[in-house]
């Protein structure tokens, strides 16, 4: 049996258990409770530390097997095998009771969710299905004193996607958040997602009782970068006015994640003290969905057809034919313009820019249609950019530079595969540059797409790389604000 799959479970390393505990300002006396035991590694942290009065729930039986045999020893250490979100099953474990819940809990995916009325009768964040990670969040609240601690690590989209916002007024009226800490990916063995930690202590004990009881304090969001960084972190103290940046709860509400504010610290110092102005990309274009059909439908793409009746199909342009300095051939597919797959709305026009939406490295890449030998139906992974106030060749360029790149990483959002929304691409900001330097950066993207298209890869990237250069200048360096129709 692939544990991994059945119960979700991937451990957390001991620097990240080592900081939560450290972060948490209990006695040694308290009764603490990690409801998604896993590995124990959080029972073995605060066993090292002194702390006896233990309580773990797992619902893999060896594990807890395992347990019951490590810490026989320990009278005060209590095991249970069962599932902790079924309230009902695990009777001997008491809501509003302990002092302390710390763990890391299974995360959901889109085909493993929570569906059992039974289990989610009990929940004020149930829907038909709910994900595992939303109802442990609620069932940490649940188990713990008014004035308790929570420390939960959580999938990162908790923090920031906008179909989530109604967690983030849960948490919100039910917590006194104290920090909220980014990791970086790849720190749990065999999976890749984007995690935070969410220090809270329970503030009320109304559970329900949204937004009666707003906090006051200081939040304090830090971002950890690498794992590199990992090796000091049960060193930092979330408490230290020197880490991190606090925000007031109020200027937090609708975007908790760390990585979030720091990039916008960081895309700040463009957008103040400079005479260059910047506007919202959709001020100046509109975004339009691309479009393709998955299953039984993926017989009527096509492979490198050849020329007979070629006027019959068009290119299906995905992800991988746009590069950051040229567009890519490696992948030929095609579609019927007789069969449903076809959607005009998804075609694209000379002057149009494909921006992808999906994808960790990927997300945001942008490409100019130049003329027609790139035209195409772009499949749903891509958004077209058009519109006539801005020069399009420039457009893509900028979202590809390492100034548009911090922008729009800003705008991302996802714990696993990471996308950006047509809303959330639609705030990046954009410098108004001259007509006259927008016209220069056409010219040599024309000139750096030709050269990718020979393959004459170096030489495109010098280009890219002196017009990323060109850009930073007339950025950094003040230049004139002028109108776009200048």
């Amino acid at each position: 049996m692939d544990k991994l799959k059945v119960f979700k479970q991937y451990f957390t390393p001991n620097e990240v258990a080592e900081f939560m505990v450290k972060n948490s300002k209990i006695n040694k006396t308290d009764k603490i409770i990690d409801p998604s035991l896993g590995d124990g590694i959080f029972f073995q942290v605060l066993l090292k530390k002194g702390y006896l009065n233990l309580y773990g729930i797992d619902i893999d039986e060896q594990i807890v097997k395992d347990d019951k045999k490590r810490y026989k020893n320990y009278k005060s250490v209590k095991t249970f095998l069962g599932n902790a979100l079924d309230i009902k099953s695990l009777k001997s474990i008491k809501n509003n009771y302990f002092d302390m819940a710390i763990g890391n809990p299974p995360f959901s995916n889109q085909k493993n969710k929570i569906n059992n009325p039974q289990i989610l009768n009990y929940y004020f964040l149930r829907k038909q299905k709910q994900s595992f990670e939303i109802l442990f969040l609620e069932r940490f609240i649940q188990l713990v004193k008014e004035g308790g601690f929570i420390r939960i690590i959580l999938p990162i989209n908790i923090f920031s996607n906008t179909n989530l916002q109604y967690v983030r007024n849960f948490i919100i009226s039910n917590l006194k958040i104290e920090a909220i800490v980014s990791l970086p990916r790849n720190i749990f063995k065999n999976t890749s997602a984007k995690t935070a930690i969410l220090f809270g202590i329970k503030n009320h004990e109304n559970l329900f009782g949204f937004f009666n009881n707003k906090q006051k304090n200081k939040v304090n969001l830090i971002l950890i970068n690498s794992k590199k960084e990992l090796i000091g972190l049960s060193q930092l103290s979330i408490y230290d006015n020197t880490v991190g940046i606090r925000k007031n709860i109020e200027d937090i509400q609708y975007r908790m994640d760390p990585d979030y504010y720091y990039a916008a610290l960081k895309s700040k110092k463009y957008l103040i003290n400079n005479n260059i102005h910047f506007k919202k990309l959709k001020e100046f274009v509109k975004i339009y969905n691309g479009f393709t059909k998955y299953g039984e439908d993926k017989k009527k793409i096509y492979y490198n057809i050849d020329n007979t009746n070629r006027d019959e199909y068009i290119r299906l342009i995905k992800a991988k034919n746009i590069s950051r300095i040229g567009f890519k051939y490696d992948d030929n597919f095609f579609i019927k313009r007789d069969e449903d797959i076809y959607k005009p709305s998804a075609c694209v026009k000379t002057k149009d820019v494909l921006v992808i939406r999906v994808g960790a490295g990927c997300s945001g890449r942008a490409f100019c249609v130049i003329n027609e030998k790139y035209s195409g139906q772009v499949d749903d992974w891509i958004f077209i950019l058009r519109g006539s106030q801005v020069n399009p060749a420039f457009l893509a360029f900028y979202l590809n530079s390492s100034i548009g790149k911090e922008f729009v990483n800003m705008e991302k959002q996802g714990t696993g595969t990471i996308s950006i929304s047509k809303s959330k691409l639609g705030n990046v900001m954009v410098p108004v540059l001259t007509v006259k330097q927008q016209k220069e950066f056409e010219k040599y993207v024309i000139e750096m797409y030709e050269l990718y298209e020979k393959n004459e890869v170096e030489e495109a990237q010098n280009i890219y790389n002196f017009l990323d250069k060109k850009l930073i200048s007339y950025i950094k360096n003040n230049a004139n604000r002028s109108p776009l129709t200048e």
